[in-house]
């Protein structure tokens, strides 16, 4: 909201085109890549210059229309001149210059603006020269592209592959085995139930890179393996921009078929219960809803006070709408200026799950399924959020930055499922709708510091406090069973159920960093210290209620519509009505918190000339503490919890090997740690859908630990290109798995395996097509492929949790597998064609995984796999006239399944349809 309002503010001021021009941009260490602080860029024929920052940026502010010559200046380094730099009015040129060490005085280097300015060039420069196996995509790279977020671009990253269209899986792993930092901090998901970040809420707008690291340094956190997302937000903007965009899209699946919907509130349209769906005021919170505690006219009171509406109606499904507002400016604060970029973004779309199959197999052994249904599923997603960065520069060696974030993901659903039950012997009709707000709120304030004094030390630090939200305030069931074909009400424990849930978790990460530069052979390196501390604190309302009838209640009030059968008439102490009781469980509500604290040392320096080391330690210690509450004072002894508290010595190096100046040899060895989350540790039970999974987590769970090994060749034939070959091994100690094993009812959990292996390789290939031929530098290529061969080996013993029972070891049948949510393989394929003017776009993306394991089997039951899945998409991106774009979009122009199986018999499945979607952007201010 505040990123909205600020837009609206500055609007007007921005919107004016500049008379004049900007030059901006970034200095660093040729040889390292490091930014370089207080050196010298200036125009000599304007007699104008600047100095700069501790990051290495500066910018040359209101420059004449005109070609210049910018020149820089180090000492200690050769300086550099840029020819050839053409300023336009209202527009920003963008030159990263690289300047080589020299001790002593050697002639002024010349070179034109075509090698030094900022493309995708500079992001493979940074990549050459990092310490550890990287990969990026950078701002310019993503602004050429029809890319609007973190997720799209990180669809073109080898080994990446992306779920839901919002989440990364590295090499295959799963969410479990990544973690994603923005700005350096620790980045918390808002979908509370899950680790992985949805990367779609970050727009391509504010992005300055998106890198992945695939191997491990003491100075990252060491909770992943699979690799570590790092999202760097645009810093002082160098330019001022005003932008607003509208856009609309259909499924062919969804859009104008007839799907399911209920009224809701008035604000759903932007994914904001407005208080319809709240618990009802009169409810109280000291006591159990029941007759002991009550009376008849009080409980008649509160059930009729409970919202309207209980299932969904069929409605024609609208098409899906989206906006968008972005600005960057400077506002002059005394002889600084405060940097300002902002954006504000909404979607509201339906999606519906055509030809959708959901079936529970009683054994591997029985072909035909113990719950077979098949239905219909719609649900309205609603995504708002907006940024607000703000940067300050002290002086040239110290900057101060603010950052905030805030994004909300809504999805409301409504599901009718139909079908045989074997436990009722008979067809069943199962009724919800699920409303789920996800929120994620983030402050982030950070200092950058240069202590010339110090002999060049850097200091750097990071405040950050998010909350992360999951609010649930409706999700009401029906179940019917068959009788004498007429679908009659059930008197079953979900029936006329109602579940309320307010999930909140606040998160506060510190980090410090201070970095002293020193020399080893003659060469530049860097000792590094830091410490780091991560606090999250979690607090879990849930009540249930449930509609229990009096007496037999007439057919023709069971047979009817669910909202009939619960309306005000049908709810009182009368012998044939409905009468609200507590059915709210002892494990629904849970506290918990997590401290993790690190400290770490470092190095990096050449060993010898052209072999680089890089690496260090880190001890890092995490508590974990997961606390059953009872809502209620029941006078009983409480629940038994979890914790965690484990103590954990973290190395991690690298080798680098420079055979050449275009070739690198990598070889990387570290260990990192994937720990459980506090969902997975709670005894908090839910079934999925009646007859379906009884979910419930396992506190007995322990952390995984990983050893890493990496190698990786890699070859730059020229800026913007690269060929590259990597191999990788990991091995797993107590991974944690999601099972399902039977119990009275099918029961879905995690429990610790025995070990695991996975090793595997990735081929990268990148570049334009100009070395073919000068008509084909507008063509490019990006073709990588991961192939991963992962082990794991159960053992004969599990510990697992039982609801009503409590830790309880069991005897199962020892296997070796693959590795939940590991895929055999991942592709990544890319086709770009864009226009010199650079205002035409053509790209075709595809990607495909292998076959995964979604859950784990026990016992007899055999494990539920994900089928591979193809993914084609288009996107023709095209200027109108010059301040208009418009982007067209088309995926999954295969119209691949989504189908989940068990022993080769479809377990869950759908038709999700191609999707397409039309968008146009108006920027009257900076650069296209």
């Amino acid at each position: 909201m505040l990123s909205a309002c600020l837009l609206l503010g500055f609007a007007t001021a921005v919107a004016a085109q500049e008379e004049q021009g900007r030059i901006s941009g970034r200095i660093v260490d040729e040889e390292t890549a490091r930014p370089l602080s207080l050196a010298q860029i200036a125009i000599p024929s304007l007699n104008t210059g600047t100095l700069s920052d501790v990051d290495g940026r500066w910018t040359l502010k209101a420059i004449p229309a005109g070609t210049y010559e910018v020149t820089a200046r180090l000492i200690g380094y050769a300086s550099k001149t840029v020819t050839g730099v053409l300023v336009v009015a209202g527009d920003v040129v963008t030159i990263d210059i690289s300047l080589p060490p020299q001790a002593i005085e050697m002639n002024e280097l010349s070179v034109t603006v075509a090698d030094q300015r900022g493309t995708a060039s500079a992001v493979l420069q940074n990549r050459q020269t990092a310490a550890a196996v990287t990969d990026a995509i950078g701002r310019e790279q993503i602004s050429d592209s029809p890319d609007s977020d973190a997720a799209a671009a990180m669809a073109r990253v080898p080994g990446v592959s992306i779920v839901d269209k919002k989440f990364v899986f590295v090499r295959g792993l799963g969410e479990r085995y990544g973690n994603t930092t923005l700005d350096g901090a620790v980045m918390p998901s808002p979908i509370a139930d899950r680790k992985a970040v949805p990367l779609d809420l970050v727009p391509a707008s504010f992005i300055e890179n998106v890198s992945t690291s695939k191997s491990y340094l003491p100075r990252q956190p060491a909770d992943y393996a699979g690799g570590l997302v790092q999202i760097e937000t645009r810093k002082v903007p160098g330019e001022n921009f005003f932008k607003v965009g509208l856009g609309t899209g259909m499924e062919t699946a969804t859009t104008g078929k007839s799907g399911l919907g209920y009224a809701g509130g008035g604000l759903d349209f932007l994914g904001i219960d407005d208080g319809l769906r709240a618990l009802p005021d009169i409810l109280p919170t000291d006591m159990p809803v029941n007759r002991r505690n009550l009376s008849s006219a009080e409980l008649e009171a509160i059930g009729e006070a409970f919202a309207p509406g209980w299932a969904g109606t069929p409605q024609d499904l609208p098409f899906g709408r989206s906006g968008e507002l972005a600005f960057a400016t400077e506002v002059p604060l005394g002889s600084k200026d405060l940097g300002l970029l902002a954006t504000a973004h909404w979607d509201d779309s339906w999606n519906r799950r055509e030809g959708y199959v959901e079936r529970v197999f009683a054994s591997s052994g029985l072909a035909d399924p113990e719950v077979d249904y098949g239905g219909d599923q719609s649900t309205r997603a609603v995504t708002l959020g907006g940024l607000l960065n703000m940067d300050f520069p002290l002086a040239p060696s110290h900057r101060i930055s603010f950052n905030g974030l805030l994004n909300r993901v809504t999805e409301d659903q409504s599901r009718i499922l139909e079908g045989f039950n074997l436990d009722s012997n008979t067809n069943q009709r199962n009724t919800r709708i699920q409303y789920v707000e996800n929120s994620l709120v983030q402050g982030r304030l950070s200092g950058k510091h240069y202590f010339d004094a110090l002999a060049g030390a850097t200091a750097e630090w990071k405040a950050a406090y998010s909350r992360a939200g999951r609010y649930e305030p409706n999700t009401r069931e029906v179940l019917y069973r068959e009788s004498g074909g007429v679908f009659l009400w059930d008197n079953f424990i979900q029936s006329g159920s109602i579940f309320h849930q307010d999930l909140t978790e606040d998160a506060v990460n510190l980090n410090v960093d201070v970095q002293f530069p020193i020399r080893v052979n003659g060469q530049a390196g860097t000792i590094e210290v830091g410490a780091a501390t991560l606090t999250r604190d979690r607090d879990v309302l849930s009540r249930r209620f449930r509609f229990i009838p009096n007496r037999s209640v007439a057919s023709d009030v069971r047979s009817a519509s669910p909202d009939q059968i619960f309306s005000p008439d049908n709810i009182g102490p009368g012998p044939r009505q409905f009468e609200i009781q507590e059915a709210t469980f002892r494990p629904d509500n849970y506290v918990a918190d997590q401290t993790t604290t690190g400290a770490y040392l470092m190095a990096d320096f050449e060993l010898v000339p052209r072999l680089r080391f890089a690496g260090g330690a880190r001890i890092e210690r995490s508590r974990q503490v997961v606390e059953p509450k009872d809502v209620f004072t029941m006078g009983v002894e409480p629940l038994t919890g979890a914790e965690l508290d484990n103590t954990d010595f973290v190395p991690g190096a690298t080798l680098t090997w420079e055979a050449s100046d275009r070739v690198n040899l990598r070889a990387a060895a570290s260990r990192t740690l994937a720990r459980p989350e506090f969902r997975e540790l709670a005894p908090f039970s839910f079934a999925d859908f009646a007859g379906g999974y009884l979910v419930v987590g396992n506190p007995v769970l322990q952390r995984s630990r990983i050893t890493n090994l990496d190698v990786r060749w890699e070859w730059f034939p020229r800026p913007g290109a690269v060929i590259a070959v990597s191999g990788f091994y990991k091995k797993f100690k107590d991974p944690i798995e999601e099972v399902v094993f039977p119990s009275s009812e099918f029961i879905k959990s995690w429990l610790n395996a025995g070990t695991a292996n996975n090793i595997g390789t990735e081929f990268e290939v990148r570049s334009d097509l100009g070395f073919l031929s000068e008509s084909l530098e507008n063509f490019a290529l990006n073709f990588n492929l991961t192939l991963v061969d992962s082990e794991v080996e159960t053992g004969s013993v599990a510990q697992i949790f039982v609801p009503g029972s409590g830790p309880l070891e069991i005897d199962v049948v020892g296997q070796k597998r693959r590795l939940q949510g590991q895929s055999p393989y991942v592709i990544n394929a890319g086709a770009n064609w864009a226009s010199s003017s650079g205002r035409t776009s053509v790209s075709l993306l595809f990607n495909r995984f292998g076959r995964r394991i979604s859950q784990v089997g026990t016992q007899y039951l055999e494990s539920v796999f994900e089928e591979g899945r193809d993914q084609f998409d288009l996107v023709v991106e095209q200027g109108i006239g010059s301040r208009i774009t418009a982007k067209l979009s088309a995926t999954n122009l295969f119209a691949a399944d989504y189908r989940f199986t068990q022993a080769g018999d479809l377990l869950r499945g759908w038709q999700p349809g191609r999707a397409f979607s039309l968008g146009m952007t108006w920027q009257p201010t900076g650069n296209r």
